[in-house]
């Protein structure tokens, strides 16, 4: 049996409370999702759902993102590891 590894994100409290936070959110999962070889950015996020499970690793998804935002970006929609 194959252990499956994932990371849990979570979104700032009031990102996802606007359809323009929605927007971002998806906009980095859907990059996020590209750079892990994932299919849909979006899907990894359920319609009006604030859990995000990611395959992979903390250190492999957190690398990642880094790749395709900016840290300010990451810090404005998501709870940052150890903040």
């Amino acid at each position: 049996m194959w252990e499956t590894t994932e990371t849990y994100l979570y979104c700032r409290p009031d990102v996802l409370k606007t359809q323009s936070g929605e927007v971002e959110v998806d906009l980095v999962l859907q990059e996020l999702a590209g750079e892990l070889g994932l299919a849909g950015g979006p899907l990894l996020r359920e319609a009006h759902g604030t859990s995000i499970v990611v395959p992979g690793s903390p250190e492999e998804v957190w690398a990642a993102m880094a790749r395709v935002s900016t840290y300010g970006t990451r810090s404005e929609l998501f709870l940052l590891p150890g903040s």
